[in-house]
C-alpha cells in the first residue's frame, strides 16, 4: 500500500487568500507600542524586551503586528512601560486617533 500525501503551500500560491495576513488590530497595536516604548523608555526594541522579560524576537513579531498577544503580554509590556493596563488600552487608542 502506498500512501501519498500532498502538502499545501499557501505562502507559494500567489492567487491565494489563505495566506496569513496580519490584521489592521494587531498592526496598530504593534505601532503604538513601539512608539510607546521610544517615547516612555527611549529603549531599543531588543533592550526593551529583555526588560520585560520577552523574546526579542517575539517583541518584534509583536511591534509588527504580525501575531496577536495575549491579555498577560499585554499587562507585561504594559508593566515594562510604567503604565496600568488601562492606561496602555487607553494610550493605543489615542495612538490610533493621532493616527487617522
Amino acid at each position: 500500500m502506498i500512501i501519498y500525501a500532498v502538502v499545501f503551500n499557501a505562502a507559494a500560491c500567489p492567487s491565494c487568500d489563505m495566506k496569513k495576513k496580519s490584521s489592521d488590530l494587531a498592526v496598530r497595536v504593534g505601532k503604538a507600542i513601539s512608539l510607546l516604548r521610544l517615547e516612555r523608555k527611549g529603549r531599543s526594541q531588543e533592550a526593551f524586551a529583555i526588560d520585560c522579560g520577552i523574546g526579542r524576537s517575539y517583541m518584534g513579531i509583536i511591534e509588527r503586528g504580525e501575531a496577536s498577544m495575549t491579555i498577560d503580554m499585554a499587562e507585561t509590556i504594559a508593566s515594562g512601560l510604567d503604565m496600568t493596563l488601562g492606561e496602555f488600552f487607553t494610550a493605543v487608542l489615542e495612538q490610533k486617533n493621532v493616527a487617522n
